[in-house]
């Protein structure tokens, strides 16, 4: 009757575990609350971070219109003064029409004496410069 004996004391063992299983306070009620509290802690802690990664993608996205606007404007300048520049360069050099940046030609400048200005430059120090004059 050995085998009787350890088949009660596997039955008993059983009724413990399926007890314990059952028991709200440490069971799988228990397991299954505790797993629901962690995931929604999880949960929150995502939607936090996602919600500070989103603010953050709108300043960089407001960062980025404003130096792109920046750039647009600082381009619009350059090609004014590149028109300036060029203007400039046909009126010294008497060329009958405007270079226009598009042309990829070379302004050859010919050589020439430099001639005396009509007053002499005074530094910002007011040291009159002797070479100038």
């Amino acid at each position: 009757m050995p085998r009787r004996q350890d088949t009660e004391r596997i039955f008993k063992e059983l009724e413990e575990i399926r007890e314990a299983l059952n028991d709200p306070t440490i069971g799988l009620g228990a397991f299954h609350q505790d797993q629901d509290q962690l995931r929604r802690k999880i949960l929150e802690n995502v939607q936090q971070g996602t919600a500070g990664l989103r603010e953050e993608n709108r300043e960089l996205r407001r960062r980025q219109e404003r130096m792109l606007s920046d750039l647009g404007d600082t381009r619009t300048a350059v090609e004014a003064l590149r028109r300036e520049i060029t203007q400039a360069w046909a009126h010294t050099l008497g060329v009958p029409r405007p270079v226009t940046p598009d042309d990829r030609t070379r302004i050859v400048l010919p050589e020439h004496e430099p001639q005396l200005l009509e007053a002499p430059l005074v530094s910002a120090v007011g040291v009159r410069h002797q070479w100038l004059t």
